[in-house]
């Protein structure tokens, strides 16, 4: 009599194969990275769940999942235990699970990411070079997740943005849609009035006081950091990370030496960011788009389409699609 193939499994496909696949895919943050979380907790609705348990197993959530006697012999059963569920959730037809299950995140425990890069600016708009710039100390510093955070108004600009907050942010929430390791943080937005480095550190800090933050700058920032509100209480905050972007001079480093510990070569060491040098600016796009010029392979193909699409940065009925095709 042939082994029966529980609802939802492949045919043929022995424990051994479905363990080896199951495995595999619980290693793709892009399966949860896109869930709303509160205090490192997924919420997901019963539907998400059991959708979610049908990608991973191959079977339906709701009966016990069978194997042939061959794979049995190498695979002794293993009992599953249920997650924590709050009965009010599940009454609302929601699920709150306060622990991973042990086959649906094998290698992980779930929790909030140590080494977080903090990228605060306009970013209006947000393009290749920010993106760029972000993947780089992200590689350089081991960093676990980079946050954009698009100030609300800089204290050292007289005129603030010039597109809105609600097409910044989602101008940079679709330019890092799907990219693991990104998100898009609206705290200096949320909080209104002058975006103040060390305001958004303390709150960061304290809504996440497990993480460590990294602050990313540019070596111009470095060179007026002492004119910035409490530099020594940043550097408390957060560890500077100085991007010096190729063919440009040396930072004035003994600037750090007035906030962090070491002499100036274990500074550089330490909080020396190397970058290439890539001419794009998001004045001169916004330069190009007003004289109908075409911005092609200078943003994202999709940030591209939004501008036109909303017409920002007086945009011509024209510009901005880079004669598309």
């Amino acid at each position: 009599m042939a082994p029966r193939v529980p609802r939802g499994a492949s045919e043929g496909c022995s424990l051994r194969e479905k363990l080896s696949q199951m495995m595999r895919l619980a290693q793709k943050p892009a399966i949860v990275r896109d869930a709303p979380t509160q205090g490192g907790i997924l919420n997901c609705s019963r539907y998400d769940h059991e959708q979610l348990h049908h990608k991973l197993t191959g079977c339906d959530p709701r009966i016990s999942c069978q194997h042939d006697s061959q794979d049995s012999a190498s695979f002794p059963e293993v009992k599953r235990p249920k997650p924590a569920v709050d009965t009010k959730a599940v009454a609302s037809n929601t699920l709150t699970i306060t622990k991973p299950h042990p086959l649906l995140f094998p290698f992980s425990e779930f929790q909030t990411m140590p080494n977080i890069g903090v990228y605060g600016g306009s970013f209006d708009p947000i393009h290749f070079g920010h993106l760029l710039l972000a993947e780089f100390c992200r590689e350089q510093a081991q960093l676990d997740e980079v946050w954009f955070v698009p100030v609300k108004h800089a204290p050292h600009k007289i005129e603030g943005p010039i597109a809105s907050d609600k097409h910044r942010l989602e101008m940079l929430q679709i330019a890092t849609w799907g990219q693991s390791g990104y998100r898009v943080n609206a705290l200096e937005i949320e909080r209104g009035g002058i975006s103040y480095t060390v305001d958004t550190l303390e709150q960061l800090t304290q809504s996440a006081p497990e993480s460590k933050f990294f602050l990313l700058m540019g070596a111009d920032s470095l060179n007026e950091f002492s004119t910035w509100r409490e530099p020594a209480k940043i550097c408390e905050l957060a560890i500077p990370l100085v991007v010096v972007r190729g063919g440009e001079a040396e930072p004035d480093w003994t600037i750090l030496q007035n906030y962090v510990a070491g002499d100036l070569r274990t500074i550089q060491k330490r909080h020396r960011i190397e970058f290439p040098a890539v001419d794009l600016s998001s004045s001169e796009i916004r330069h190009r788009l007003s004289q109908g010029k075409s911005i092609r392979f200078q943003t994202p193909r999709s940030i591209e389409q939004y501008i036109c699409a909303n017409n920002l940065y007086k945009v011509q009925s024209e510009a901005a699609s880079g004669e598309s095709s």
